[in-house]
């Protein structure tokens, strides 16, 4: 129900903000700016549970899913056929499962339809046990800070000297126009991107 990957509190006590007067408009900003991480990422962060089906034309090391950390994994299926739990083994980090046992260690995961019911992600900020990494709630922090102090300024601006003609000088912080996500809050969200394979 909640998507936020900040709170308010978090966000003033970066700002030096007292009193709720801008919590408002500071929740608005941690909605969009959490979206737009979400959007960048190519993956939410919430932790959800996930009925994935995969189609696999030929058979592999495992099944990669598409999203992670894994929590829990609740039923598996290829073809139709429901796996033990001793059949599969989960790779919680990295969102892949293997097949395991007594009897198949090692075995390929097989070509076919695959059908996993898991629950991924983290607990986010605010929450009771939150498990959110802090670099990615820090990105949200900082898109929100951005905007802002861009409502007053232009945040891109570094510096400014009003001696004889004056001199700017600006940061070159902004990634490419294709994606427009600040260089800094991308070194702290690259690791949590999605990663298409072909």
């Amino acid at each position: 129900t909640d998507q936020k990957l900040t709170t308010i509190t978090a966000v003033k006590a970066d700002l030096g903000i007292v009193g709720s007067d801008q919590d408002a408009r500071l929740g608005e900003l941690i909605d969009q700016y959490s979206a737009a991480i979400v959007g960048w990422c190519d993956r939410p962060f919430a932790m959800e549970t996930v009925r994935e089906t995969l189609f696999a034309r030929c058979a592999s090391n495992g099944l990669m899913l598409a999203r992670w950390p894994i929590v829990a994994v609740t039923t598996v299926s290829i073809d139709g056929a429901a796996l033990e739990p001793v059949d599969f083994v989960a790779d919680k980090v990295t969102g892949i499962i293997y097949r395991s046992g007594s009897t198949i260690r090692g075995e390929f995961w097989p070509a076919g339809e695959s059908v996993v019911e898991y629950r991924s992600g983290y607990i986010l900020p605010g929450e009771p046990g939150r498990t959110l990494p802090h670099d990615v709630e820090r990105a949200a922090i900082m898109l929100v800070k951005g905007a802002w102090f861009a409502a007053a300024r232009d945040p891109a601006l570094r510096s400014e000297e009003i001696d004889g003609l004056g001199t700017t000088t600006w940061f070159a912080s902004s990634g490419a126009a294709i994606d427009g996500m600040p260089l800094e809050v991308q070194g702290l969200l690259t690791g949590y991107r999605r990663q298409d394979i072909a």
